[in-house]
């Protein structure tokens, strides 16, 4: 495996260009040792450090960075080296009073025409449509369970002669089933009264329909739609507007500038959202400033909500910040 070394320097905030060039497909073959240092001496008191990739087509990666203590290590896993052209790593160290460092450098992917990116084609089913086909099928299956367990009592006296030792008869109200049919019809004993039951071979009694439809009732209502509009101020000015429909969160941008310039290879935090709000882990998307200048927008599963520049050109304060995150929350 080719290891190539990284230093990076975060007392400046120029994007380093490191020189490297890999190919399309190297995964599992390229590395990268990577040192984090501030003024010549290794950054120590960092908790956790993490690196977010830039493809030449705008497309974001995520990774885990392995070690401490100022020097860390990445394997490429593939997605990162999908796009031949620039790519752009970005190294962000978090600490323990929830502040973040970040530097940026640049590495080439070569072009492979080996390299393969068609995915097979196959079928997507969102959340709430899963939701919906869940709850559907409880109905079904309580529908089939409650037109087995009809039965119509005759008015008249039974003879031996009314006694059907088969399931053929199509008469109504002419015939009744024989005792020697009794091992092939369902005993009481076979329905169960509960949701917990393991063994197969049984049926659930229809008194379950109602534990049944409050279930199906839970599942559409935490699928309700939720909106919310937050007016920033600080750090940043504008509007977050929120909408939630059960564990889908989305967070529009809205006219938000920032305070105090923010320049190429910085971050910024802007907002904390509340509980509800929060994701299951981190979420990075593109945004865009003046109109076509790339930013990264991202939410930790914190609820801080930053925005990291790496476009090369500072983001002003008369810069609007568009952008929108879209994710599932805890």
């Amino acid at each position: 495996m080719n290891t190539y070394y990284v230093e990076l320097n975060f007392s400046g905030s120029n994007t380093i260009d490191t020189g490297i060039a890999v190919s399309q497909g190297d995964y599992g073959k390229v590395q990268l040792s990577i040192a984090c240092k501030k003024d010549g001496q290794f950054i120590s008191d960092a908790e956790s450090a993490e690196i977010i990739f830039q493809t030449e087509k705008g497309k974001v990666i995520n990774g885990d960075l392995t070690g401490s203590g100022g020097l860390y290590g990445y394997v490429f896993q593939g997605n990162e080296l999908q796009d031949p052209g620039k790519l752009v790593a970005t190294v962000t160290l978090h600490y323990e009073d929830g502040q973040t460092s970040s530097e940026s450098f640049l590495m080439a992917v070569r072009y492979n025409p080996l390299y393969d990116q068609n995915l097979q084609a196959g079928p997507y089913i969102t959340q709430l449509e899963k939701l919906q086909a869940q709850a559907q099928g409880y109905v079904d299956y309580i529908g089939a369970i409650i037109e087995q367990l009809r039965q119509d009592i005759g008015e008249t006296a039974l003879t031996k002669a009314d006694l059907q030792n088969d399931f053929l008869q199509s008469a109504p109200g002419l015939k009744a089933l024989d005792a020697a049919l009794g091992p092939q019809i369902l005993q009481k004993s076979n329905v169960v009264n509960n949701l917990l039951a393991t063994v197969t071979g049984n049926v659930l009694d229809a008194t379950q329909g109602k534990a049944l439809n409050e279930k199906i009732t839970q599942l559409y209502s935490n699928t309700t739609a939720t909106k919310t509009d937050f007016t920033l101020s600080g750090v940043a000015s504008g509007h977050l507007k929120f909408a939630k429909q059960g564990k889908l969160a989305q967070i529009a941008f809205s006219g938000v500038k920032l305070t105090d310039q923010l320049d190429s290879g910085n971050s910024i935090q802007i907002f904390t959202v509340a509980e509800s709000y929060r994701p299951e882990a981190t979420y990075y998307v593109p945004g865009l400033f003046d109109g076509s200048k790339d930013l990264i927008l991202a939410i930790n599963s914190n609820g801080q909500i930053t925005v990291q520049n790496y476009s090369g050109s500072p983001v002003s304060t008369a810069s609007q910040i568009y952008g929108i995150l879209s994710y599932t929350t805890k």
